[in-house]
């Protein structure tokens, strides 16, 4: 755990450096995703990170794929060191560092043993222990204890102008399960699928809801994105459920998988949103 904070502390550090850097030219990383300028420094803090590192460790990231660092690797690290990073080069809130950590050996995206979720923007550090439950600066978070609609906040991953309308349906069905149909649910959209997943995990959302991937759509979460969010609603109490094309479904420890997730704060909520989906 000692080794996931320590990096991420770093690459908050990293990001303040260069939040609200612009540039309109962009790269592509390993995995098929877009890289822009202000990934860049956060990536290479990463592989100095690791390279400095007495323990040989294996880490899988968005922009370099999978790389050892030493030999016979005794921990596996899924990272994206800046998730929400539209957000980040244009000075906006909401981005973070997600950090999952798994034991030698492990395959499927559901084994990390610890995970951190480090917001740049604010000091929240979230962190889960396979176990042990999951904090918010070191205090016992839990998911909301919401069970109606009504006045429910709901994080759904659009971030994009194209993907709006997959969402259409979905949100007339849960809207009229309301009483009152203008003013019921609020819908958010914070550009940082790991964070949203720490909000739900926290409480501060009720329910998340990400389905970009079942359409195919290629700018959609990986699993990168969801690895720590995943392991810190388990161990707060969240109800989340994960998949390719179906929900749920086992993922492997492949950066190049491209993941949807829906999750609520109990499994009433969980429930009424699931049903929405058929």
């Amino acid at each position: 755990m000692g080794i996931a904070l320590r990096l991420a502390r770093k690459l908050r550090m990293t990001a303040g450096e260069y939040t609200g850097v612009y540039d309109e030219n962009v790269g592509w990383g390993k995995t098929g995703d877009v890289t822009y300028e202000v990934d860049v420094p956060l990536e290479e803090a990463v592989a100095e990170y690791f390279s400095d590192l007495s323990t040989p460790c294996r880490v899988i990231t968005e922009d370099a794929g999978v790389v050892d660092y030493g030999l016979e690797p005794k921990y596996v690290f899924m990272i994206d060191p800046l998730d929400g990073s539209r957000n980040a080069r244009r000075g906006l809130p909401l981005h973070c560092s997600s950090i999952a950590v798994y034991e030698a050996g492990a395959t499927e995206l559901s084994e990390a043993v610890s995970s951190v979720i480090e917001r740049h923007d604010l000091r929240e550090e979230y962190v889960a222990v396979r176990g042990g439950g999951a904090t918010l600066n070191d205090r016992k978070i839990k998911p909301s204890g919401k069970t109606v609609l009504n006045d429910a906040v709901l994080a759904l991953g659009c971030h994009f102008a194209p993907a709006v309308g997959m969402y259409a349906k979905l949100s007339s069905r849960l809207g009229r399960e309301v009483k009152s149909h203008e003013r019921n649910i609020t819908v958010k959209s914070y550009g940082s699928t790991a964070l949203e997943l720490a909000l739900l995990a926290s409480g501060k959302v009720d329910m998340l809801l990400d389905i970009r991937a079942s359409t195919r759509y290629r700018a959609a979460p990986k699993t990168y994105d969801i690895a720590a969010g995943l392991l810190l609603c388990s161990e707060a109490g969240a109800i989340v459920e994960y998949g390719g094309h179906t929900l749920p479904e086992r993922l492997p420890l492949d950066p190049t998988v491209r993941v949807q997730v829906a999750g609520a704060g109990n499994m009433r909520l969980f429930n009424i949103l699931r049903n929405s989906l058929r």
